[in-house]
């Protein structure tokens, strides 16, 4: 038996953005600098998260035969569920 070592070189796409940032895909990458120039924010209603009134409520579930708890959230108003606005003429 013989044992060999060999060096095998990996060639990967990369995006990075102005501010020395990685990433896989190009969207994101996009996204990002969007963040940087001020064209796009983080939604303050939701926090980013695309989601108010998150709760939970017991249900009768007539499956099981049992009170369970389900999550209900609905999607922000300001934001339509993205999570973010986007710079017009004014912030939407």
């Amino acid at each position: 038996m013989k044992v060999e070592y060999r060096q095998k070189t990996i060639t990967e796409k990369v995006f990075v953005a102005s501010d020395g940032k990685e990433f896989s895909t190009e969207q994101a990458c996009k996204e990002h600098e969007e963040y940087l120039d001020g064209t796009r924010k983080k939604c303050e209603r939701c926090n980013g998260t695309g989601r108010i009134n998150q709760h939970t409520e017991k249900i009768f579930d007539e499956m099981l035969v049992k009170m369970v708890d389900v999550e209900f959230d609905d999607p922000c108003p300001a934001c339509q569920g993205k999570g973010y606005l986007k710079k017009t003429t004014e912030w939407r």
